[in-house]
């Protein structure tokens, strides 16, 4: 493991071996030698121990994966009208705009070809602005049910993460579990 005086950190993480020896000394940084490399560790009169668990560190790393989850299935296709659309930021955008284009009366844009599903697969070609509006809005009130059950399960984690006291429950608490599809 590389420790730099810098900045306090170690390069690589893993778990700390007690009582290693530093090495060797570069440019500000300590190469230390262990029998794993060190993630949360100090480094006390040349040698290394293991920090003392920081249990708001620890359940603000579980918040930041489960914000980190929560972004990745916003991302994700929503299964609507028997198909799985779209549903990334950019989706969200289109089909707000259009939506947004149809309720003030405008007609379908020149050359409207219908809409793609998440299989490139066309849909509502030969409809017209009214259906178009509606199947729409349609797939618009699913992404947004979709994303509010998404946080939902974001707001019970985060309770269930600040009733955790100890280290063994947050480091057994699954941030994968009890989430919608």
């Amino acid at each position: 493991a590389v420790f730099s005086a810098v900045t306090g950190e170690f390069k690589r993480k893993g778990f700390c071996a007690e009582g290693s020896i530093p090495l060797q000394a570069r440019h500000g940084e300590i190469v230390i030698e262990t029998d794993e490399d060190c993630e949360n560790c100090i480094l006390r009169n040349g040698v290394l121990e293991p920090a003392p668990a920081d249990l708001g560190l620890l359940r603000r790393n579980l918040v930041q994966r489960i914000h980190e989850y929560l972004d990745e299935k916003l991302q994700q296709p929503v299964f609507v009208f028997g198909t799985m659309f779209d549903a990334d930021a950019t989706a969200r955008q289109r089909v707000g705009s259009r939506v947004a284009r149809l309720q003030r009366g405008d007609d379908l844009p020149a050359g409207w070809m219908g809409w793609r599903d998440a299989e490139n697969n066309m849909h509502w070609a030969t409809d017209d602005a009214t259906t178009v509006l509606a199947n729409l809005v349609s797939l618009s009130r699913a992404i947004e049910d979709r994303e509010q059950a998404l946080l939902i399960a974001v707001w019970q984690h985060k309770a269930a993460i600040a009733a955790l006291s100890d280290i063994d429950g947050i480091l057994a608490y699954d941030v994968m579990a009890g989430w919608p599809a």
